[in-house]
């Protein structure tokens, strides 16, 4: 019945298959990034117990196998323990930033899929209005309404489709945003307090 579908949905329902290929594509990959790269609770709570006693060879060793974003972040501010608290600050946020673009590469993706599908499904349903109503115009005599009744609901799968993909994409993009805005806020308040106490640490 898809299959159905899809040939009577006319020509733009072949870049709607292509959104969903790279949304789907795009989730998985996504998915398994942030699996793989999650923080560890235990190992920032491990590391944060030396940081504050002032071993900071050891909180290093600590955060060196974690691929987490804020394992990252920390473990640039224990590299660069005796810099000012300035440039700690400047070392710690360009960090952030890099780690969360890793976080947030290709989501882009799924805001535009998310956009632009429904509109790509709105083209092809007025496309497929337009030549039902040719059709209809060519015919001589009285109209059959079960033809321009036809020629609209196929026109309008389109559209269906269109919200099919354009909806799951941006509910997953948003997903992810809410995700990254965690990490973020995360990143700035334990950045913040590590370079607050740092001072103390190292005196």
């Amino acid at each position: 019945m898809i299959e159905e579908y899809f040939s009577k949905g006319g020509i733009m329902m072949y870049p709607l298959l292509f959104f969903s290929i790279v949304l789907t594509a795009v989730f998985i990959e996504r998915m398994i990034f942030f699996a793989l790269n999650r923080s560890s609770g235990k190992v920032l709570e491990n590391a944060e117990h030396s940081f504050f006693k002032g071993d900071f060879k050891t909180a290093l060793a600590t955060l060196k196998n974690s691929k987490g974003a804020m394992e990252k972040v920390a473990a640039e501010i224990i590299i660069h323990i005796n810099c000012s608290k300035h440039d700690l600050e400047h070392i710690a946020e360009n960090r952030a930033i890099s780690e969360l673009q890793r976080f947030s590469r290709s989501l882009h993706l799924m805001d535009l899929i998310g956009r632009i599908s429904p509109m790509v499904g709105l083209s092809g349903t007025v496309l497929g209005m337009v030549k039902a109503f040719q059709s209809i115009s060519a015919q001589k005599g009285a109209v059959d309404p079960s033809i321009l009744a036809g020629g609209i609901w196929e026109s309008l799968l389109t559209t269906v489709f269109g919200l099919m993909v354009g909806i799951p994409a941006l509910i997953i993009f948003h997903i992810f945003e809410n995700e990254l805005s965690k990490k973020a806020l995360t990143i700035k308040l334990k950045s913040e307090e590590m370079i607050r106490r740092a001072g103390a640490c190292v005196d």
